[in-house]
């Protein structure tokens, strides 16, 4: 489980309380449960509700307690992401791990044409909104400071 608890007043419905995000991988979704196996139906039996109250459950254990604070939620699932894009079950591409000699590895924000940068769920470091955040950042930090810039100045 990702938490994301931005600091930018901003970002704050007031000043008693503040935002945040919890993103986890999930299953993706498949209609009906007529997908392969490891795909769950997320329109079916209450499954988004019941998987939103075990994340605010986990995040208390963890201690955040969110769950006493909370003004409003959205659960959104892989069956929100199929429906308004299109995606076969939803699927968001996770982030790669080095392993295997950097096989599985995504692009890198820059490419190999001059201007050109990438940011999303195939570029570094991966899918998921804390990761394409990431993305942005890095080719942010490169439009900003040239591309020799480093993450880590």
């Amino acid at each position: 489980m990702t938490v994301l608890r931005p600091g930018d007043p901003a970002l704050l419905p007031d000043a008693g309380h503040e935002t945040a995000v919890l993103s986890v991988t999930v299953p993706p979704h498949a209609p009906g449960g007529t997908g392969a196996e490891g795909t769950l139906d997320w329109t079916a039996g209450g499954h988004a509700e019941r998987f939103a109250d075990a994340l605010l459950a986990a995040a208390g254990k963890a201690g955040l307690d969110l769950e006493s604070r909370l003004l409003w939620r959205e659960a959104r699932t892989p069956a929100d992401t199929e429906r308004e894009t299109g995606t076969p079950g939803g699927s968001v591409p996770g982030p790669a791990l080095a392993g295997a000699g950097g096989a599985f590895l995504r692009a890198g924000n820059r490419a190999d044409v001059g201007g050109l940068y990438l940011v999303g769920g195939s570029a570094h470091p991966g899918g998921g909104l804390a990761h394409t955040g990431m993305s942005g950042a890095l080719v942010t930090g490169l439009l900003v400071n040239g591309d020799d810039w480093r993450g880590s100045q």
